[in-house]
């Protein structure tokens, strides 16, 4: 599977292609399934009028500020135009993905491919390795890493916050549960009542569990402080904080007018409803620079040593609203 950035230069990967039976290809910038018919499966098309429009409405409402910006699809600019022709080969690929025939998933959010068709072993490896798992700090009863093997054949991924049994009997059997908070959050349990029932679950079912919290949270590619900064629309971007020697949070530039827009910008980049945010009206009314904590928000007891005025938690501790309305 190929897809290139070379705009002309590329004519010679769509020959190369349309000469290899088993090789596919993504256009990009406009539809090229012209170039290889029976092998671009689909293209990114830039709508570059819409961008400059964008940019205009800025200069014209007097928010406009210079940056370096990147256009998603949610944006309208950029757009994903299917090869009609290959329609039935699609399809033919997400039923063998649903139905667990091995090939390529999407990593469960992982940020890139993963096979499947390597077994646990491989998978756990890879996991380990992307997500640092060895090297970043985390509690004890974190448990990263591969918590519960099964029989060592992974029919596909699955990705989930919680270990719960209800996430645990939603997941088909022979799959690779990759969480962000795992079973072992109360200690060393007993395998008892709910313990018992949700290990019970994996194991009747042939489903391995992996576990990823802060590893998963400061990972600069897919992490869950560097995607919300993004969603955001941060810019500038850079960490700070101290949780036992590492940066948690990422912090940057922004142009919202007020405290109540960036509220709003909040539950737009991670789907909630109006109202499911919570402001704490700390620091100044219009923010200049956002940091992001997606977990707790713990801290050493000093003020993060960049210029943070506002800061996004997934859930604080009774101190960090004092915090907030005392560091300003």
């Amino acid at each position: 599977m190929f897809h290139h950035n070379a705009d002309a230069a590329a004519l010679g990967v769509f020959q190369a292609v349309k000469q290899s039976p088993n090789a596919f290809i993504f256009g990009a910038n406009e539809d090229q399934h012209a170039l290889a018919p029976e092998r671009v499966l689909g293209s990114a098309v830039i709508d570059l009028p819409r961008a400059f429009l964008t940019v205009a409405r800025e200069v014209h409402g007097g928010t406009f500020s210079p940056r370096v910006e990147s256009f998603g699809l949610k944006s309208g600019v950029i757009r994903y135009e299917p090869n009609p022709a290959l329609e039935g080969h699609r399809s033919s690929h997400r039923q063998a993905a649903t139905e667990g025939g091995g090939g390529f998933h999407h990593g469960a959010g992982l940020g890139r491919a993963v096979s499947t068709e390597g077994g646990l072993a491989d998978l756990t490896a890879y996991l380990d390795t992307y997500l640092r798992v060895r090297e970043t700090p985390d509690e004890p009863n974190a448990q990263n890493g591969l918590q519960v093997e099964n029989s060592g054949t992974i029919q596909r991924i699955v990705a989930a916050v919680d270990a719960s049994q209800q996430t645990i009997d939603g997941t088909g059997a022979g799959s690779l549960l990759v969480v962000h908070h795992g079973l072992f959050w109360d200690g060393n349990p007993r395998l008892t009542g709910r313990h018992y029932r949700r290990l019970k679950a994996l194991l009747d079912r042939d489903i391995a569990l992996y576990a990823a919290h802060i590893p998963l949270d400061v990972h600069p590619e897919v992490g869950n402080n560097a995607l919300l900064a993004g969603a955001l629309g941060l810019r500038d971007l850079t960490w700070f904080g101290n949780y036992r020697g590492i940066a948690l949070g990422v912090a940057g530039k922004t142009s919202v007018p007020s405290r109540t827009a960036l509220l709003t910008e909040v539950e737009r980049a991670v789907g909630g409803a109006s109202g499911s945010a919570r402001l704490i009206p700390g620091g100044p009314e219009r923010p200049a620079q956002v940091g992001v904590v997606t977990g707790s928000g713990e801290h050493d007891g000093r003020r993060p040593r960049c210029r943070v005025r506002h800061a996004g938690l997934g859930e604080g501790a009774a101190h960090t609203y004092f915090d907030a309305m005392e560091w300003g």
